[in-house]
């Protein structure tokens, strides 16, 4: 089942289920909200389902979409399969796909697959604390080990397949604001968002008992919401 919220009317839609192409059981599904208020109020989702390989149905990854506007899906079988986290960003959805060090784009008007070779490569996907995207760009935040407070942030622009290394950074401050989380090792990056500058991003982070905001550029911190027991949050990583 699929619901899709309007966080500002409080309102809900569930979706119908996807028909499909396969009578298999999916291994393993990503769904993606596609939605530009500043292009169209209308919205579509994206499903990616992964499917273990058989003789009748030889296929073993599909794509169903929704549109909001004609309420149906749509079902696809692109040239090329997509695994790992995937961000809805600049009209398409992005896979990335480590293990190759490529960009998996689905555009989601055109209903086009493409690969996009990058040309520097990113640590493995064990080391990713976070994929999204941010303003202009998509992000990458990694950690070289899961007991160090030291993170890399690396930036893709829309017009090149090269990531860039924009911060280099030692959680420092926060290990001395909160003891526990250099103790256990222990935090989340849920969000990255813009600064208060052009070039300013922040990283909303969980870790444990609070959800902070720490500015990357400026090295601040600040208690963005008190945790209550038993309550969790999940990383920033999607699919």
């Amino acid at each position: 089942m699929y619901i899709v919220c309007n966080l500002t009317t409080q309102k809900y839609k569930v979706l119908p289920k996807p028909s499909g192409l396969s009578s298999r059981s999916a291994m393993r599904r990503g769904a993606y909200l596609a939605f530009d208020p500043l292009k169209s109020p209308h919205y579509k989702v994206v499903v990616g389902s992964h499917y273990p390989r058989s003789k009748r149905e030889p296929w073993y990854f599909e794509i169903d979409k929704y549109n909001s506007e004609s309420g149906n899906w749509k079902t696809m079988i692109p040239p090329d399969t997509c695994c790992g986290c995937g961000v809805f960003w600049s009209g398409a959805i992005y896979w990335l796909v480590s293990y190759k060090n490529v960009l998996m784009r689905f555009k989601v008007d055109a209903e086009e697959m493409t690969a996009l070779p990058l040309r520097r490569r990113s640590l493995s996907k064990e080391s990713m604390k976070y994929f999204g995207a941010c303003c202009d760009g998509l992000i990458i935040i990694q950690t070289r080990s899961s007991s160090t407070l030291q993170l890399f942030t690396l930036e893709l622009k829309s017009d090149t397949c090269w990531w860039i290394l924009k911060y280099c950074m030692n959680l420092e401050t926060i290990g001395s604001a909160f003891p526990e989380i250099e103790y256990v090792f222990k935090f989340n990056v849920l969000c990255v968002v813009k600064g208060e500058k052009t070039e300013d991003y922040a990283l909303v982070l969980a870790i444990p008992g609070n959800v902070i905001t720490y500015n990357m550029e400026r090295n601040t911190l600040d208690v963005f919401h008190d945790l209550v027991l038993g309550e969790q949050i999940n990383e920033g990583l999607n699919g």
